[in-house]
């Protein structure tokens, strides 16, 4: 038998080998806007394929990167039944911020128990409903959307996140400029049983907020009840910003820690005045930093004459300074015993100890360190803050984290978007941040200068470097009159 031998020319095996080729990702592109194509169903299709994992992330990616393409993702995101669902947390949002006084707090909490009882309840029924439904044999959407950031944004998760924190996180995402979730956030955290959400270089953790229709006006009531005042009253971005969806905006919040990380944001600009002129240490170094910036120290007692007593004076400040700064120190316990030890040292009288504990309690230094040792000294009055920080220049100090403290410049704050802001430098960022994507910067200083510098588009494969400080022209363009 004579067999026959085909023989193709070098042509005709490059045409072969282009028809079994998959598709390139400018292809399927073309493909999904062509005239007829069922789109939702074509995005499906190549999500669900067996193509390689890097043409989906890049037909995802390009795909969220145009306008069309980012409004056809956010309807497939936004497309469940469980959005029929009421939401029985917005009728916080008509609750006014509880006063500052303690009477009026506690005075509030009467009404404000039942209140949450009833609304934690209600909430519970509602989170139920939509995770029976999201785990339902009906709908996958849950998984589809996980998987579709996955794609989009190449981030991990870590324990379980409802429907409802998926979607609301995902169109948070789609509020700042493409690729920037892709730069910035490697991993996507759940703790529900954390009181307060966290960014960790890359890693973002969203905790016990509930991904609800509550605004931060909503639920400023209960932040107040244990004396957190987010909001700045008087500042036109606080009033602004009690209209906005909380998870969306700490979701931006967190987000921006991330670019912070990414760009050295404060790390950079951080001491500059516009940026709040931060400095931050370890508590350890404490009664330094006061030292350098107490502009005229107050007299010493009239029984501290000698050099060696002066010294020994010196001293004792520093170790109450040193107590209240440490975590574990008692610094009432430490003014006390110090006033004691230099009276039985030099052989002074009762009176003279007196005096002492006096002066050493109320040394602006070791003053400032007494109030300001607890967290939260952050939500002090502008007039308090002022008046606190004369004696050094117009700089503030307070602890930020268990182990760091802060100083800033208070004159600075007449900017301030929220009071959370001046907790720590990365939080002045992230607040900065999460104001400017939710709308509600108009009139600020810096705008100008975030328009240029940071809302931009990132590439993710590059470095991005920290931005160039702002000039004249950017505080210029936005001159701030803060009213409400």
């Amino acid at each position: 038998m004579q067999r026959e031998v085909i023989q193709m020319d070098d042509d005709d095996a490059v045409d072969a080998e282009e028809a079994d080729a998959e598709p390139t990702v400018d292809e399927l592109l073309a493909a999904l806007w062509g005239p007829g194509v069922k789109k939702k169903a074509y995005v499906l299709g190549v999500m669900q394929s067996n193509r390689h994992d890097t043409i989906k992330k890049e037909f995802i990616s390009r795909l969220a990167g145009e306008d069309r393409g980012k409004k056809l993702l956010e309807s497939m995101v936004k497309g469940s039944v469980i959005n029929w669902i009421p939401d029985v947390s917005r009728v916080t949002n008509v609750m006014k911020p509880i006063p500052p006084s303690k009477k009026a707090q506690w005075a509030a909490m009467i009404p404000a128990v039942p209140i949450a009882l009833l609304g934690g309840f209600a909430l519970g029924i509602q989170k139920l409903l939509a995770e029976g439904w999201s785990r339902s044999p009906f709908t996958s959407h849950r998984d589809w959307i996980k998987e579709l950031m996955r794609l989009e944004f190449d981030v991990t998760f870590s324990n379980h996140w409802s429907e409802a924190e998926l979607r609301k996180t995902y169109l948070a995402f789609h509020l700042v400029p493409d690729g920037t979730v892709r730069a910035c956030v490697n991993g996507l955290e759940r703790n529900k049983f954390s009181i307060g959400s966290f960014a960790s270089g890359s890693d973002i953790s969203m905790a016990g907020l509930l991904p609800t229709g509550s605004t931060m006006g909503g639920v400023e009531p209960y932040s107040r009840l244990f004396g957190q005042k987010f909001l700045k009253t008087g500042s036109k971005y606080s009033s602004r910003m009690k209209y906005k969806n909380a998870w969306t905006m700490t979701t931006l919040h967190e987000l921006g820690h991330t670019v912070d990380n990414k760009r050295g944001v404060m790390d950079a600009h951080g001491e500059n005045s516009e940026f709040g002129g931060w400095t931050d240490f370890h508590n350890s170094q404490l009664a330094d930093e006061m030292k350098e910036s107490l502009t005229v120290p107050p007299p010493t007692p009239n029984c501290i004459q000698t050099p060696r007593q002066i010294q020994k004076w010196n001293h004792s400040i520093e170790w109450c300074i040193n107590d209240f700064a440490s975590p574990d120190g008692n610094g009432d316990n430490t003014i006390r015993e110090e006033a004691e030890d230099i009276t039985r040292t030099y052989n002074l009288t009762p009176h003279d100890s007196q005096d002492l504990k006096s002066a050493l309690a109320s040394h602006p230094m070791v003053k400032m360190a007494k109030k300001n040792f607890k967290l939260g000294a952050w939500n002090r009055s502008d007039d308090t803050m002022r008046e606190m920080a004369a004696p050094f220049g117009g700089r503030y100090f307070h602890r930020s984290y268990t182990q760091d403290w802060v100083s800033f410049e208070v004159e600075s704050r007449k900017d301030a978007v929220s009071n959370y802001q001046y907790r720590a430098p990365g939080e002045w960022f992230a607040e900065l941040y999460a104001h400017y994507y939710m709308g509600t910067l108009d009139g600020h200083p810096l705008k100008g200068w975030f328009e240029r510098e940071i809302d931009q588009n990132f590439d993710p494969e590059t470095m991005l470097a920290p931005p160039a400080p702002p000039n004249a022209e950017d505080v210029a363009a936005h001159a701030n009159d803060n009213d409400n």
